[in-house]
């Protein structure tokens, strides 16, 4: 298991708005450097969980099959990219990312199998 970024620039940090709010949550980003999905030849991958359909999108556009690539509450739109965003706007990123793996965990594992 590991992170891409369909925007991603190789090697940066964890946003502050993303390291702040996962810091409150006890989770340490520090030692966390971006990677895009370009340089991690997301194609291989056996699934794809991804944040918004613009990003299944871009997924689509690099190679990545349809069948491997899900839209993180794909029904509610997705999950609204918080770049750029205040803290309540990554807390709340934060919150339905951790509702969605709470939700899907059981479906996604088996994906994996």
């Amino acid at each position: 298991t590991w992170a891409a970024g369909v925007a991603a620039s190789d090697g940066s940090p964890a946003s502050e708005g993303a390291a702040a709010v996962l810091a409150l949550r006890g989770i340490d980003v520090s030692q966390h450097r971006a990677k895009s999905t370009v340089a991690a030849n997301i194609t291989n991958a056996s699934h794809v969980i991804c944040m918004t359909e613009r990003h299944r999108a871009l997924l689509l556009q690099q190679g990545v099959p349809a069948e491997r690539i899900t839209v993180a509450r794909a029904s509610s739109g997705g999950v609204p990219d918080p770049f750029g965003s205040g803290a309540d706007v990554y807390a709340e990123c934060c919150d339905v990312l951790e509702d969605f793996a709470r939700t899907e965990a059981d479906r996604l594992l088996a994906l994996l199998q």
